[in-house]
């Protein structure tokens, strides 16, 4: 793989990652659980046995530094979280891929969008990755004409449809979670993010947007 990332979530339970479902990929995963497999040439930030943060993330505390490693309590907090976390002590370019203490699998971008993401449901799977090219249908690929008119009319405000038919951009800051053994919950998505919060949060060292919003 040169370059990005693809992502596998399994929709159902299997005996093993389903990394053994993505037969065009040479290299082992640099994460591989049951219920989701990861491959990277980006930099990635392990989170233990629960997945890891894909891309470059950085504390919001000042003087910011850059994050390399999560320690037990950072990992602690994405977990208990459900990845809340990261948007309010940590800014960057990054993916989360996040296995919950319940079984299900959660994959978040980050709010400024900085890395792409794009996904495709299957039956068994969800296929993501940073190349839209890796998650259109290989020889069937057809272009999406009423998402495409859609595009040309208002082309600033985009969705989570693209051009590629079946193939979805992952909106940034909302994430897309999978049940093993059931649907998607991700089918009906929750933003979790709300931009207004990024854009007016006071950068006061120590203390969170409502903290510091009220002196």
């Amino acid at each position: 793989m040169a370059g990005g990332f693809r992502i596998i979530l399994s929709r159902q339970r299997m005996a093993g990652p389903p990394a053994q479902m993505c037969h065009d990929i040479a290299e082992p995963p640099v994460f591989a659980h049951p219920a989701i497999s990861v491959w990277s040439d980006e930099p990635c930030i392990q989170l233990g046995d629960h997945g890891c943060i894909i891309g470059r993330l950085f504390t919001r505390e000042l003087p910011s530094r850059r994050v390399k490693a999560a320690d037990e309590a950072m990992i602690a907090d994405i977990l208990r979280s459900e990845g809340r976390s990261l948007l309010a002590s940590h800014w960057g370019g990054y993916v989360l891929a996040l296995v919950a203490g319940d079984g299900r699998t959660r994959v978040m971008r980050d709010p400024s969008g900085l890395l792409p993401c794009y996904f495709r449901r299957e039956t068994r799977t969800i296929r993501i990755a940073s190349d839209i090219t890796d998650v259109a249908r290989r020889g069937s690929a057809a272009v999406d004409f009423m998402e495409l008119t859609r595009y040309l009319v208002s082309a600033d405000a985009p969705g989570s449809a693209t051009c590629v038919a079946g193939a979805e951009e992952l909106v940034p800051g909302q994430p897309e979670t999978v049940g093993l053994a059931s649907l998607p919950i991700g089918d009906a998505l929750v933003q979790i993010h709300q931009p207004i919060e990024h854009l007016l949060a006071p950068r006061v060292p120590g203390k969170d947007f409502p903290v510091a919003a009220s002196g």
